[in-house]
């Protein structure tokens, strides 16, 4: 199963699918867990222990899509002994959509802040389309109006950077995160031209989003302070990204 290459160093690594009825969320999960405790935003919650198989350990459980979990706490130590110590993880939960889990945190650890703005929007092919990012303990997830939700687990994106949305079989947005200080980032293009942008501030991060065309990548960009003295460039390649989990609607 893909999950168990996935984990990264985490306690579990989580895959969910559902209907309009029911979710249901698998998770491959690490040698040193002993037990997670799963509880959902109404105050229930379930005691999960790993089952062993084919030599992967894994977690399951079913829940009603109207029931939003708040929080997965897993025990560390080991499969039978539990040393105290926890890692968390809070799952960013559209309506509609399985929880995606991305960011584990330990104990001591402050969680981002929560914010969500529209980071991007316009028209293109007589189409509007728009870009939604959301901060919080999940990390950061990009929701685009050509129906794609991309998260990236981690803390804070406080560097310049092209982060996702092009390469795919049709046109969606571009999006990405600027520096502190950084007033605007120009990103050269696959076909000769550029396109400017102003970061949106979002919780403690500055994102942006803009459009390509099918077929048109980023290849570079470049970022100005408020002065408009260049403040960093760098080159952009679809295997520079920080690792995300994507869905589609």
């Amino acid at each position: 199963m893909a999950l168990a290459g996935a984990l990264d160093g985490n306690p579990a690594a989580f895959s969910g699918e559902g209907d309009s009825h029911l979710e249901v969320t698998v998770g491959a999960v690490a040698p040193d867990v002993t037990y997670f405790i799963v509880t959902f935003d109404d105050g229930q919650q379930l005691k999960l222990i790993p089952v062993t198989v084919h030599g992967t350990r894994y977690i399951a459980w079913v829940a009603p899509t109207s029931m939003t979990i708040d929080l997965v706490v897993a025990h560390l130590g080991g499969p039978y002994s539990d040393s105290g110590q926890i890692m968390t993880t809070a799952p960013f939960d559209l309506p509609g959509q399985p929880p995606t889990f991305g960011l584990w945190q330990k104990s001591g650890q402050s969680a981002p802040p929560r914010d969500d703005r529209v980071i991007g929007n316009g028209s293109a092919d007589g189409h509007p389309w728009s870009a939604t990012a959301y901060e919080g303990p999940w990390g950061t997830c990009f929701v685009t109006s050509t129906g794609t939700t991309d998260c990236m687990p981690l803390s804070r994106l406080d560097t310049t950077s092209i982060l996702g949305g092009w390469g795919g079989s049709s046109p969606e947005p571009v999006f990405g995160s600027a520096a502190p200080g950084t007033a605007s980032v120009r990103v050269t293009l696959s076909n000769g031209k550029s396109v400017e942008v102003t970061p949106v501030g979002v919780g403690n991060e500055n994102l942006f989003a803009f459009w390509v065309g099918k077929g048109i990548a980023p290849t570079g960009w470049a970022g100005y302070d408020a002065s408009g003295h260049e403040s960093g460039s760098g080159a952009v390649t679809q295997g520079s990204a920080p690792p995300a989990s994507k869905s589609s609607r």
